[in-house]
């Protein structure tokens, strides 16, 4: 699952701000 960084930092940055 080589997904984009971008698309990685979302769904971090989604839990990270919940």
């Amino acid at each position: 699952m080589q997904r984009s960084p971008l698309e990685k930092a979302s769904v971090v940055s989604k839990l990270f701000f919940r």
